[in-house]
């Protein structure tokens, strides 16, 4: 089990896989693709990694 809410963590993975990663990039289709628009992409899809595997960045993994 992993994470406060007592979700799996392979259950964590599958959401994000089918709805929070379609949803960012959907969004992102109609934007002119810039440097700062593709590393807010890689940011938001750490902090859902880190989430979902119940880590911070002060854990230093």
């Amino acid at each position: 089990m992993g994470g406060e809410l007592g979700f799996p963590s392979r259950l964590k993975g599958k959401f994000y896989r089918v709805v929070v990663r379609p949803a960012l990039l959907y969004g992102a289709e109609c934007w002119p693709v810039k440097n700062a628009h593709v590393q807010k992409m890689h940011v938001a899809e750490m902090r859902m990694l880190r989430w979902m595997c119940g880590h911070t960045r002060s854990d230093k993994i």
